[in-house]
């Protein structure tokens, strides 16, 4: 809607400027302002054309002014003209170029050079001053001066000024259309444009209505539409939008926009899913696609009719706002067909404005009997053999847990999951095999014996998928015979045997073997075993026995031990191998010797009892030290013992038998044996004598000091002696002597010294005698 409110204009100027010519001299170019009434504006609008009357050419500014205060002025505008000629000069303005004006608005020029317009020296009637100012510095646009110089001329000028044209929009009316989550706070949504062809008006925007109000906001220099929020609610907004130029011109137009929700969309529905009545597993029926443009979050929700065993599970899909709802059948659903064979599932999604529905057509399928495929016909059977049997070998050396034969089962449904059921003949098979957690995998769960169990076995199966059950087949298993090693339940095995002569036998070893197979075993020497030399083992009983004659004693014969390694086999060389310890023990087979046939000695009557009269020793020459265990004994006196280490001691007191010679027997044994070795032993008891002057500590010290004393003395003798020499001999007398010859001494020769030797030679018994009579006298002689 166009408003336009401007009053009608008046040209300004001299309209007869061509009379306004030829007075005085030619004024200097610079900047003129015409304040005289007639070249004032008294409108609102824009300056067409321009009307002169030039006395000289050129480049002419062609000036609106307004008044800024006292003699003070803002340039509005100008228009360039090039005044190619003298005399009258015409120039219409583009409407791009026009030059706005404002009531009040005063006409000027500007010229560098000389003056160009003409004038004439009559101010009019009104006799207004007009202002120049000096200079040929150009005044830019929207630049306020002072003006000072003053002229009284009538200027050739004449403007023609029109009312301003209204503005128009470019880009109204319109409708737009927005998600609602595309629309942000600030963010424009639609940029309003207005053109004015009066060149430089300035054009301002309002926002005159809007309904509803407060959605949006509109700038009133740039045109910008802008929502007041980000969540804003979908509908339809109307604006009406004003645009006002200088002249207060205006132009209103509306400004639809439409904010939009839209709906989730759904995809790849509807559609059809069989299913079997025999499903067991939890089965995907249907993965639903459903998205939001708007980027809305969006919940769905599955109703079944009649109600069935159905379940939504949801994720998140990448993408924002996708969510992927699956629709599964339950795991265990119990369809029947004869009850219901058909179900319709119905989605319906919505993001909280929308809601969109699609449908899930669920088709029962009756169920058909599985048939197991591989028990009818697949394998080589006899003539007599029952029909839908299979004959399947299993040797008797399969692994525990090991799967001797796999069902196949077809179902027409398609279904995977079945369950089995068996019988055995004998019914000793069911310890033996078994369908590992009810599966197709026939497995072993017991060790096989064709020896000890049953070699064949009739089993009957059954499938089931849940509906149905399948018609019985059966398997007939043979046990096929495997020779097998024989089974050591001990690894190692000790024996011993006392030293004995070839032929002897060790004790029975009793080797811990079976064969599984029930055959019989041979023992033998293991290869590499340590030497077997003296020893043979029964091939049928593994016995050990001596081939050479055994003797601990005898150092050839080597270690008292040996150990083997035995081999039992059957009789197809399977072999087990055992660790056997042979020992060989000392036999105490040597009598005790004595190592002479007599011993002799005395003994003092006073002697203690228990005293050592002599010693007697023996030897035995058994291997280990538990057979040389020696043990005396005497006979024939009561006087006298031994004790176990073969010393004779006196037994009883001595007192009676002074001077007296006792013989008696001395026998060695080992203990518990009959053999043994004599020797005769012979004690003469002496008359005791008293202990020995020198066993006594003080008269030893008495003996030392007397000896100190005696030998001091015969220094001082001898020192003495040499002095009375020297003093006797060596000097010469004061008077005669004479020499007298040894035969002249007066002893006679009977009388005289002879040496004569006696030796005496003491016994241990004499000793000891010694030592009994120092002991009577209490070890003193006082």
């Amino acid at each position: 809607m166009l408003d336009d409110v401007a009053q009608a204009c008046s040209d300004v100027g001299y309209s007869s400027y061509t009379s306004k010519t030829g007075d005085g001299t030619t004024l200097a170019g610079g900047q003129y302002l015409m304040i005289e009434n007639r070249f004032e504006v008294d409108c609102c609008g824009v300056v067409t054309s321009w009307s002169i009357s030039a006395h000289s050419t050129g480049s002419l500014a062609l000036q609106i002014w307004r008044p800024a205060g006292g003699t003070s002025y803002q340039l509005v505008g100008e228009n360039v003209v090039n005044v190619a000629s003298t005399g009258d000069n015409s120039f219409t303005v583009a409407s791009s170029e026009y030059i706005s004006v404002q009531s009040g608005d005063q006409v000027g020029w500007y010229t560098s050079g000389a003056a160009i317009v003409d004038w004439s020296n009559n101010p009019g009637a009104s006799g207004t001053t007009n202002y120049l100012t000096s200079g040929t510095v150009a005044t830019a646009v929207g630049a306020t001066i002072s003006f000072s110089g003053t002229t009284d001329e009538d200027y050739a000028v004449y403007a023609t000024v029109s009312s301003g044209t209204t503005p128009t929009f470019t880009n109204l009316p319109a409708t737009v259309s927005f998600g609602r989550n595309a629309l942000s706070v600030g963010v424009t949504v639609y940029a309003v444009v207005a053109t004015d062809s009066d060149g430089n008006d300035t054009l301002t925007y309002s926002l005159q209505s809007a309904s509803p109000s407060g959605a949006f906001s509109l700038d009133s220099a740039t045109g910008d539409v802008t929502p007041t929020s980000s969540t804003t609610t979908p509908g339809t907004y109307t604006l009406t939008i004003r645009v006002t130029d200088t002249c207060g011109n205006t132009n209103d137009q509306d400004l639809t926009i439409l904010v939009t929700n839209a709906a989730p969309e759904l995809y790849g529905l509807p559609v059809v899913v069989d299913i079997s009545e025999s499903a067991v597993d939890e089965t995907l029926l249907h993965l639903i696609n459903v998205t939001d443009p708007d980027g809305d979050s969006v919940t769905c929700t599955v109703t079944s009719a009649p109600s069935g065993p159905f379940t939504e599970k949801y994720s998140n899909g990448a993408a924002p706002g996708e969510i992927l709802q699956g629709i599964y059948l339950q795991a265990n659903p119990n369809l029947d067909y004869d009850t219901t064979s058909s179900y319709t599932i119905t989605v319906s999604c919505t993001d909280g404005d929308e809601t969109v529905s699609g449908i899930v057509y669920v088709y029962v399928v009756k169920n058909n009997v599985p048939v197991i495929t591989n028990l009818q016909n697949v394998t080589s059977i006899t003539s007599d053999t029952p029909s839908n049997t299979a004959i399947f070998e299993v040797t008797e050396d399969t692994a525990i847990g090991a799967t001797v034969f796999t069902l196949s089962v077809y179902d027409e449904d398609g279904g995977t999951s079945h369950t089995f059921s068996t019988s055995f003949s004998p019914a000793a098979g069911a310890g033996l095999f078994g369908l590992e957690n009810n599966s197709s995998h026939l497995t072993l769960l017991a060790k096989l014996n064709s020896f000890t169990q049953a070699t064949s076995y009739n089993i009957t199966v059954e499938a089931s998928d849940g509906q149905a059950v399948s018609a019985p087949s059966w398997l007939a298993l043979e046990v096929v015979d495997v020779n097998e090693a024989p089974v050591l339940y001990q690894a190692d095995y000790q024996v011993q045997i006392e030293e004995s002569p070839a032929g002897s036998t060790f004790s029975n070893i009793g080797f811990n073997v079976n064969d599984p197979d029930g055959d019989n075993l041979t023992y033998a020497f293991a290869p590499g075993s340590n030497s077997t030399d003296g020893f043979s083992i029964a091939s049928s009983s593994g016995e050990i026995s001596l081939t050479l004659d055994f003797d601990r004693e005898d150092t050839g014969l080597g270690l008292s031990s040996r150990v083997w390694l035995v081999s039992i086999s059957d009789p197809a060389g399977l072999a087990a191998t055992a660790t056997l310890t042979v020992s060989i023990l000392d036999k105490e087979d040597n009598v005790p010797r004595l190592s002479s046939t007599s011993y002799s000695g005395s003994v003092s009557s006073d002697a203690r009892v228990g005293q050592v009269v002599t010693t007697a020793s023996a030897s035995d020459a058994d291997a280990t030290a538990a057979n040389r265990v020696l043990e005396y004994s005497v006979s024939g006196t009561t006087v006298f013992n031994v004790d176990g280490s073969g010393n004779i001691v006196v037994f009883t007191g001595l007192g009676d038998y002074v001077d007296t010679q006792h013989t008696f027997s001395l026998t060695v044994r080992n203990p518990g044996s009959a053999s043994s070795d004599t020797a005769t032993v012979s004690v003469y008891v002496t008359k005791a004598g008293g202990d020995g002057f020198f066993d006594q500590a003080e008269n030893i010290a008495l003996v030392t000091i007397a000896s100190v004393v005696g030998l001091c003395l015969l220094l001082g003798l001898a020192y003495l002696a040499i002095k009375a020499y020297i003093n006797t001999v060596m000097t010469t007398p004061p008077y005669k002597t004479t020499q007298v010859a040894p035969t002249d001494t007066k002893l006679p020769h009977s009388a005289r010294s002879r040496s004569y030797t006696r030796s005496t030679v003491v016994t241990p018994s004499d000793i000891r005698a010694i030592d009994a009579e120092w002991s009577a006298w209490n070890h003193s002689w006082y």
